[in-house]
C-alpha cells in the first residue's frame, strides 16, 4: 500500500476540502494523490497537533485547483485516514436525490397485462458507516412532495426502500416503516 511506500504518511490526519461533490476520476487518482502529497510536503513549519490549512491557489497543481479548496493537515499519534469534507452529508436524504435515484425506473417501466402488481425495490447498503444517509422516518419520506407525486403518477403499486431503516410506499397509504 501507499503507507509502506511513503512512511511519512503514517502519522498524519489529512482533510481534503473539495470545492464541490466532484472527485478525480480513477484514471486521475494517482496524479491527484501525488499532487496533494507534494502540496503537503511544501509546508515549511513543523506539522503539529492543530490543523495547518494549506490553501489551493493559482500556483497549485492544476488537478488540485480543479477539485480542492484547501488541504488541512495535522500530526497524529496513530495511523490516521485521509478524509474529505463531504464524509457525512445529506446525500440520499433529500426529495430531489431520492427522486433522481428512481426517476428512470418510474419513467421507463410500463405495466404489462400479464403482471398483476408492479413493485420496485431500492436497496442501499454501503460498506462504510459514514456513507449511510438513510431517511430517518416515514414522516420525512411522506413530506417529499416531488418524489411522492412522481410515484403516484408512475406504474409501481409499491416501492420498498431498504437501507439502515426500511420503508415501503404504496398509492393508498404513502410511506410507512417496514
Amino acid at each position: 500500500g501507499r503507507r509502506e511506500v511513503r512512511p511519512e504518511l503514517k502519522n498524519l490526519n489529512v482533510l481534503l476540502n473539495f470545492a464541490d461533490l466532484r472527485v478525480p476520476a480513477g484514471s486521475e487518482f494517482q496524479v491527484f494523490v501525488a499532487a496533494a502529497w507534494a502540496k503537503i510536503a511544501e509546508v515549511r513549519s513543523p506539522i503539529g497537533p492543530e490543523f495547518t490549512v494549506i490553501e489551493i491557489g493559482s500556483t497549485s497543481e492544476p488537478i488540485l485547483q480543479e477539485y480542492l479548496r484547501t488541504i488541512d493537515v495535522r500530526a497524529a499519534n496513530c495511523l490516521m485516514e485521509w478524509a474529505w469534507n463531504y464524509s457525512v452529508d445529506s446525500v440520499g436524504v433529500s426529495d430531489e436525490e431520492l427522486l433522481a435515484i428512481i426517476k428512470l425506473k418510474i419513467k421507463s417501466w410500463r405495466t404489462r397485462p400479464d403482471i398483476a402488481s408492479n413493485r420496485l425495490i431500492v436497496a442501499g447498503f454501503p460498506s462504510r458507516l459514514s456513507q449511510y444517509a438513510a431517511p430517518i422516518s416515514a414522516t420525512q419520506l411522506n413530506a417529499f412532495l416531488q418524489l411522492n407525486v412522481a410515484l403516484k403518477a408512475g406504474s409501481f403499486d409499491e416501492v420498498a426502500l431498504l437501507d439502515m431503516e426500511n420503508f415501503v410506499w404504496d398509492k393508498t397509504h404513502g410511506w410507512r416503516e417496514m
